[in-house]
């Protein structure tokens, strides 16, 4: 039953951060895209705090799949899970300089608009665009490290659980691509969109499989010691 809970408990959290994530980068910051010389201030920083927090807690969630990874599986795949942890952790703090980096923002349009400026100088314009540079900068690389989680999180799958390998190996391709579209950046290059797909679609079905189906280690379908049946079926679950 155990088992269970936590493959469900993983399902929703990845249901929750993809939902989360759509409607923080979709919704939630659209106020970020505003014109500077017209959007209310105290709204802008209102929403820096509730992105923070919102963006925190969607990026602690890879933490947490990584750490009930880690729980079940960490004495036969010790490897696979520190890196999968490493990973969602430097996601993590990757997230945190992202938004540091959007503070810096409103703190620019605060100050712009205490001064009363109406039009940017040259010098103003390549400031905002060093600060707006930065965020997508660290944005992207909170993007690649939470993907390595994911990716290294399939991995783990596929070599500790039953789930069928076709689905897996779909998975894991899904967040190669996804790599090479956010990795595309590194070089001054823009995200390749078309790519990302396979993601969306693995991130949706992924966590419903979870929920349904569950998932087993090897070892828990093997046949107990003496062929006890009792024994077998009290070790798979049934």
């Amino acid at each position: 039953m155990q088992k269970m809970k936590n493959s469900t408990l993983v399902g929703i959290l990845l249901l929750l951060q993809m939902a989360g994530g759509i409607y923080l980068n979709f919704s939630f910051l659209a106020i970020f895209k505003s014109d500077i010389f017209t959007v209310d201030v105290s709204n802008l920083t209102l929403a820096l705090g509730g992105a923070t927090l919102i963006a925190l807690l969607l990026s602690f969630i890879n933490v947490m799949v990584g750490s009930i990874s880690a729980q079940k599986y960490y004495q036969r795949h010790p490897v696979l899970c520190l890196l999968l942890i490493m990973f969602a952790a430097l996601g993590l703090i990757s997230t945190g300089f992202e938004y540091g980096n959007l503070a810096n923002y409103t703190a620019f349009i605060s100050d712009i608009r205490l001064r009363g400026v109406q039009e940017l100088s040259g010098t103003l314009e390549f400031i905002r665009l060093q600060i707006v540079s930065e965020r997508n900068e660290s944005h992207h690389l909170a993007l690649f490290f939470s993907s390595l989680s994911l990716l290294f999180f399939y991995i783990l799958l596929y070599r500790a659980t039953q789930i069928a390998r076709l689905i897996l190996a779909f998975a894991i391709a899904a967040c190669l691509l996804q790599l090479i579209a956010l990795g595309n950046t590194f070089f001054q290059g823009q995200v390749i969109m078309a790519i990302q797909l396979p993601l969306v679609v693995t991130q949706l079905v992924m966590p419903i499989y979870f929920i349904v189906f569950g998932f087993r280690s090897k070892a828990e379908s093997l046949p107990c010691p003496g062929g006890d049946t009792q024994a077998q079926d009290k070790v798979q679950g049934a």
